[in-house]
């Protein structure tokens, strides 16, 4: 008793469409339109949008993945070797204030990657880690109180301890506060520089105000 055009229902089904030929796609579209949401292989695995029938998620045949939320001229300019590859709205910075309101789609902003941690707690940290080898760094940032709409960036990296206790730890380096001040060795930096601990100077150094060591 099908519901619709192709129902097929049971355990360990298979459905293949295979096309031995290099001059045709494989092609599922979601209506009777070439511009109509769709999905198709031909040496790449790739999904369209209904959106005039633009492309905005690849996986080539090495395995790397493309995503982009925007039209590119010809073949949507979907190339690379990155293993992920992210394109969006262009971030307009040619002020140094970037406004983010990008929650509506007529906003001429927009953002490559977002990050998110919902709790809206203070030091709930939204994190992008590095892996290396099972050796980690990470970026994180975090509000300065849970009533407070500050922002800090914070930036993290392994010490040099081979102790298996300290595989996965890493430990903050430097932060940038809400205030724009930036913290080597402390995380409450109260200048637009500060250094706790040993400071090395390769070379001669100019001051245009008042410095103290």
């Amino acid at each position: 008793s099908p519901s619709v055009k192709l129902q097929v229902d049971g355990s360990g089904v298979e459905i293949r469409a295979s096309n031995n030929s290099n001059s045709k796609n494989i092609s599922l579209y979601g209506g009777s339109s070439s511009n109509d949401p769709a999905i198709t292989f031909t040496n790449a695995l790739r999904f369209y949008s209904n959106s005039a029938g633009k492309e905005r998620f690849r996986i080539n045949n090495y395995g790397n993945s493309i995503f982009q939320s925007q039209a590119h001229p010809a073949t949507n300019g979907i190339t690379g070797n990155a293993g992920l590859l992210i394109r969006g709205k262009t971030v307009d910075g040619s002020s140094t204030t970037v406004d983010l309101n990008i929650s509506q789609s007529a906003s001429t902003n927009g953002v490559h990657l977002e990050i998110q941690e919902n709790s809206n707690n203070a030091n709930a940290l939204a994190s992008l880690v590095f892996n290396h080898g099972s050796l980690k760094a990470m970026i994180a940032t975090s509000r300065v109180a849970t009533n407070n709409w500050g922002t800090d960036l914070r930036f993290y990296t392994h010490d040099d301890s081979t102790a298996s206790a300290n595989q996965h730890k890493v430990y903050e380096r430097l932060r940038v506060n809400s205030s724009g001040n930036v913290g080597i060795g402390t995380t409450s930096p109260q200048q637009k520089l500060h250094v706790h601990g040993n400071l090395t100077l390769g070379r001669s150094a100019s001051y245009t105000s008042n410095v103290t060591l």
